[in-house]
Order: structure tokens, then C-alpha cells, then sequence
């Protein structure tokens, strides 16, 4: 029986999905996790509630919408 499917984070190949599954929850899960965390931590957050906002939101007022509708 030929391994039909290839870990894409370390290359191990393995028969079955539920292997691969296992294998990944087990060597790849939290690393992935903890990248996710840091990639939000980065993305620009109004200054006033601290919500995430898009790049191109916090380009130009550095506050979302909900917070300058308040203010205006």
C-alpha cells in the first residue's frame, strides 16, 4: 500500500487522513496557534475601544467607525 498523504509542515507521509490528522494535532497544532496569536497581535487596533480595523481604516483616522460616529 503506497502513503497517499504529505504533511505540508514536515514532509511525513502517512496512509490514512485520520494519521495525518493525529500527527498534525499533535506536532503542529499549538505552533500554529501561536502563530495565528501573533499575526492578530500585530493588526492595527483603534486607539479609543482597541477593536482590530483594517489597514486601510487605521491609515486614515486611527479609530473605527463605531468609535467616530460616537465622537462626531
Amino acid at each position: 500500500m503506497r502513503k497517499i498523504i504529505k504533511c505540508s509542515q514536515c514532509n511525513k507521509e502517512f496512509y490514512h487522513g485520520a494519521e495525518y490528522r493525529v500527527h498534525w494535532e499533535e506536532k503542529h497544532l499549538s505552533l500554529f496557534i501561536k502563530r495565528e496569536q501573533m499575526e492578530k497581535e500585530k493588526l492595527p487596533k483603534c486607539d479609543f475601544c482597541k477593536e482590530v480595523m483594517t489597514y486601510e481604516e487605521y491609515e486614515f483616522y486611527n479609530i473605527c467607525k463605531d468609535c467616530l460616529e460616537k465622537i462626531v
